[in-house]
């Protein structure tokens, strides 16, 4: 399965915001295209995240479930990133 981090990312920006317009603007999209990745983001995980009824927006089970997931995963790969951008390769 090929889900970007990016979906990642925004996926936890519009957890936080509950709102679709505002998570865009904090990740410098447009809000189709952002709708779009969240949409790419439930299919490839086979399930949806967001109850889009709400307003603001809820998460379903499964996305609450999957925030915590994501967060660990993103959390890992930002100490990663910043450990090896420490490591003096020389």
């Amino acid at each position: 399965m090929d889900v970007e981090t990016k979906w990642l990312r925004d996926f936890l920006v519009l957890a936080q915001t509950k709102n679709f317009s505002r998570a865009a603007q904090l990740r410098h999209i447009t809000q189709p295209a952002f709708s779009r990745r969240i949409k790419n983001l439930e299919n490839h995980l086979d399930c949806k995240l967001i109850n889009r009824l709400y307003q603001p927006l809820k998460l379903t089970d499964k996305g609450i479930l999957f925030e915590q997931s994501a967060q660990k995963i993103i959390n890992e790969l930002d100490q990663v990133f910043a450990s090896l951008n420490k490591t003096d390769d020389k």
